[in-house]
């Protein structure tokens, strides 16, 4: 997955022409997430105690031109994921802050006085800080590293998005989901998986 994400890069910027610099198109983006986590171990899934938790995101983003409805759209963003538990002898929640960098294409097209759009493509994520919640408990720092005995989740993270949205001058709103791919978990012992899965809604302007 490393491997593909660096060769997209390389073929992307590969097919920018001087024009196309000229043309680019910055801009800034911020919206909501609606965060939750995938995880199973070889006793089962653990996905229905694992509930939603509300976050943020918030960045800057560039638009380069490709061809005519086709743009490659990087950014650069601060993002929360994380999930809830409520259950009847658990209750809290974990809160991860990443600095995360998306790599998305998007395919424009004209309806009317505004643009449609759909968006594909990866993106890596790098863990900053982490905190867990649980009621009556005082909060714990999650330990962010590679070593299994000592480390809770390990910093990098990578999946996929899928989006859509639409663009009305230099406003855009749109939703997006966030397939995380990377097996977070420091400690697999018992096939532990533990995978970030986010959907988000945002509102941008592109200067």
């Amino acid at each position: 997955m490393k491997q593909g994400i660096t060769l997209l890069i390389v073929l992307l910027f590969a097919g920018i022409s001087t024009t196309s610099f000229a043309q680019i198109r910055f801009g800034a983006k911020a919206g909501v997430n609606f965060s939750n986590m995938a995880a199973k171990s070889d006793l089962g899934n653990a996905d229905e105690i694992y509930k939603t938790k509300i976050g943020f995101h918030i960045g800057v983003t560039a638009e380069v031109p490709l061809s005519a409805n086709l743009y490659f759209e990087p950014a650069l963003l601060f993002s929360t994921k994380g999930f809830k538990i409520d259950e009847t002898l658990a209750k809290g929640s974990t809160n991860l802050n990443y600095l995360e960098l998306p790599l998305n294409l998007l395919y424009k097209f004209d309806v009317g006085s505004m643009k449609l759009f759909a968006l594909a493509g990866p993106y890596v994520g790098f863990a900053m800080s982490g905190k867990t919640k649980a009621d009556g408990d005082d909060d714990y720092t999650i330990k962010i590293g590679t070593n299994k005995e000592e480390d809770d989740m390990k910093p990098l993270d990578f999946g996929a998005n899928f989006g859509a949205g639409v663009e009305i001058s230099n406003i855009t709103v749109g939703l997006q989901y966030g397939l995380g791919l990377a097996n977070i978990a420091t400690n697999t012992d018992g096939g532990l998986s533990v995978k970030n899965k986010v959907f988000g809604v945002s509102v941008g302007y592109k200067f």
